[in-house]
């Protein structure tokens, strides 16, 4: 990946979280729901 800002190649670690609204409801259906974050962390 590079850079938008410099176009240096950059190394990026990705990290996705899920943010529920009813998680018992969830864990019993088995199902990812709700809203998703994810942001980069540049090694």
């Amino acid at each position: 990946m590079k850079c938008p800002h410099c176009d240096t190649a950059i190394s990026v670690t990705w990290t996705k979280y899920f943010i529920y609204e009813d998680k018992e409801e969830i864990e019993a259906y088995n199902i990812e729901a709700g809203k998703e974050i994810r942001y980069g962390i540049i090694n």
